[in-house]
């Protein structure tokens, strides 16, 4: 959108689209950032949850050895 507010230099376009459509923008931004900021905790919850389980598994194959003894 831009690009095309500035083809012809000086016209003043691109601040009338900007103008024109600023909360259309806005909210692009804010669902980009929001979505890209969910995602990344997604994926630290999931690792977290794999070392768990990996620790938990480990644990009780310890607590198993432990009391055939």
């Amino acid at each position: 959108m831009l690009s095309i507010g500035n083809a012809i230099k000086g016209s003043g376009q691109a601040e009338i689209l900007i103008a024109k459509y600023r909360d259309v923008i806005a909210v692009d931004y804010t669902y980009t950032f929001l979505d890209r900021e969910l995602r990344q905790g997604l994926d630290a919850i999931l690792t977290q949850l794999e070392a768990l389980a990996a620790t938990t598994g480990t644990g009780k194959g310890l607590r198993e050895r432990i009391a055939r003894c």
